[in-house]
């Protein structure tokens, strides 16, 4: 089977060689079974996907892709949903599969009569613990934009480590953390940076009301404590899942949200 990964991100090809999590890691697992071709950034609108058995877009359920993509008749459409906000229904009846990376997403989007499957995970082999020194009490990991409400941190001032991006529209959020005295690094880093300062936090924190579901996994496979938002109903699902398993937390990530797991979601749609 020939199955082309789409990804239209702009940075998409400058980041995705330092870049790292259940994606990139279920779909090298699907590889060995089938052949699977990455189109990024601009390749995406000139890509002749007609010659593919099916095509997997990570997206969110309003991107001008779609209209792209329909010109094709040949592959299997599929979008992994990347965020709930502004949800599309018109838009996603053009898929043959969304997958939804969480139950309260699956629970929006099925009523309408798609299709869905729960799909997520990251790759707890590349995100785990080992015995570097806890020297970063709260680690907030997300791009700096209103949704990610990092001024919500400014409270546990010099006790605050902030990492990720800054967005145009994310200055005041910036701000607040800085005027705290939080250390802040700005940019996008290789993934084996960011899981240096796993490794180095004793606390992962989330105050965003969307968005950072990969934060929770990635930090449960390190076998670090998550607090987050309790407005953010995806990531808040994934803690309720934690809890209820009794599990540790890097136990249950691995148990539940591996990348071979999340391969194991993504063929189940791939294959029909």
């Amino acid at each position: 089977m020939r199955i082309a990964v789409c990804w239209t991100f702009d940075k998409a090809k400058t980041i995705f060689d330092d870049w790292r999590d259940g994606v990139k890691a279920s779909f090298e697992i699907i590889a060995l079974k089938h052949r699977v071709d990455w189109i990024l950034g601009d390749d995406c609108w000139t890509a002749d996907l007609d010659k593919y058995d099916a095509v997997v877009q990570w997206d969110n359920s309003t991107n001008a892709y779609t209209k792209y993509l329909s010109k094709f008749s040949n592959p299997r459409k599929c979008l992994i949903l990347t965020t709930e906000l502004g949800l599309s229904i018109d838009n996603l009846r053009n898929y043959d599969v969304v997958y939804c990376e969480a139950t309260p997403v699956q629970n929006a989007i099925k009523p309408h009569g798609l299709r869905t499957l729960l799909a997520f995970g990251t790759d707890t082999e590349f995100f785990k613990p080992d015995d570097t020194v806890k020297d970063i009490k709260y680690l907030c990991v997300g791009t700096f934009s209103p949704w990610k409400q990092q001024r919500k941190l400014a409270h546990l001032g010099k006790d605050l480590y902030c990492v990720g991006s800054l967005q145009p529209d994310g200055q005041e959020d910036y701000q607040a953390v800085i005027d705290a005295g939080a250390t802040v690094e700005l940019g996008y880093f290789p993934v084996s940076h960011i899981r240096d300062l796993y490794r180095r936090a004793e606390h992962v924190v989330i105050p965003g009301y969307e968005g950072s579901g990969r934060t929770v996994i990635e930090a449960l496979s390190m076998g670090l404590p998550v607090e987050v938002s309790l407005d953010n109903h995806k990531c808040q699902s994934y803690l309720k899942e934690f809890k209820a398993s009794g599990m540790e937390p890097r136990e249950f990530a691995v148990a539940h949200y591996s990348a071979q797991g999340y391969a194991d979601s993504l063929m189940k749609g791939i294959d029909g």
